[in-house]
């Protein structure tokens, strides 16, 4: 049955109530109890929420759609998109990158410079200058870029060939000279 009351309009199955139509918003199905919820589709003057029960839910509000499971939000697709939960392993995507994070940690970044690691330790660096592999975020042990490879450290090689000397395990050697180790 239906009734209407100053306080709105309700769709009612007994004592059930299925959906209601108040100057606060609209609600479609039971939404049952706290300790037994129901399924059902609710609206006020702020947000819509599609739910599941009260830990798993759609919201859609001014900014954004956001997705809950387990009473934790697993998606917010916005001007900034995240999925995944924010405290701990998710992705967030805004007008200049993708970041994979680890809460506040970034652990890598795709934008105009690229970045896969944690920069405050060993991580690639990609840019529009050079590809680099990186120990810490101030130093560069390997940089490849359009003036060639530069590199600290050591070298350590049981073969292969470097500006025409060839290496093998005991020599490195050119046509010119041989060096025995």
């Amino acid at each position: 049955h239906i009734s209407m009351c100053s306080a709105g309009m309700f769709i009612k199955d007994g004592s059930d109530t299925l959906g209601k139509f108040t100057a606060g918003g609209v609600q479609i199905g039971d939404s049952g109890s706290y300790s037994s919820p129901k399924p059902h589709i609710s609206a006020s003057t702020s947000a819509i929420f599609v739910k599941q029960s009260y830990n798993d839910y759609l919201q859609i509000d001014s900014d954004s759609v956001d997705i809950y499971a387990g009473g934790t939000k697993m998606a917010e697709l916005g001007s900034t998109v995240y999925l995944g939960d924010q405290d701990n392993d998710h992705v967030k995507i805004d007008s200049d990158s993708f970041d994979v994070k680890d809460g506040s940690t970034v652990l890598a970044t795709f934008g105009s410079t690229t970045t896969i690691g944690s920069t405050s330790g060993e991580h690639v660096k990609i840019d529009s200058s050079a590809v680099s592999i990186k120990t810490d975020a101030n130093t560069t042990v390997l940089s490849a870029s359009a003036a060639g490879l530069e590199m600290e450290g050591t070298i350590k090689a049981t073969g292969g060939e470097i500006g025409g000397f060839f290496i093998s395990q005991n020599e490195i050697s050119s046509s010119l000279t041989h060096k025995r180790g």
